[in-house]
């Protein structure tokens, strides 16, 4: 299991599913990058890793710790990942997203 392990995550928002059972590991000390079209859940999906939103199905595991539930406590190793979120609802174009899990 890696640092960050998100399995079967699904995310819906009133009947529209915006995130469907995605699958992905982030091993500890390693570059990643998201990238994709507007409106395709990049920021969606940040926002469950910080925490900000509670999954419709699925679990997000970071440190193994289980994220459960919308929470305030965010590691300040994972408070870089909430500053992009912020910066990423202000950009209207296609962008890519890289960090680095310390």
């Amino acid at each position: 299991m890696g640092y960050i392990a998100i399995n079967n995550y699904t995310k819906k928002i009133k009947k529209r599913t915006v995130l469907d059972n995605i699958n992905l590991t982030f091993d500890k000390g390693k570059i990643y990058g998201l990238v994709g079209k507007n409106g395709c859940g990049k920021t969606m999906l940040l926002r469950g890793i910080c925490g900000f939103i509670t999954a419709s199905q699925g679990e997000i595991i970071i440190n193994n710790i289980k994220i459960t539930h919308v929470t305030i406590f965010i590691p300040l190793a994972n408070l870089i990942i909430c500053s992009i979120i912020i910066l990423l609802e202000r950009m209207s174009s296609t962008f890519g997203i890289c960090f680095k899990l310390s």
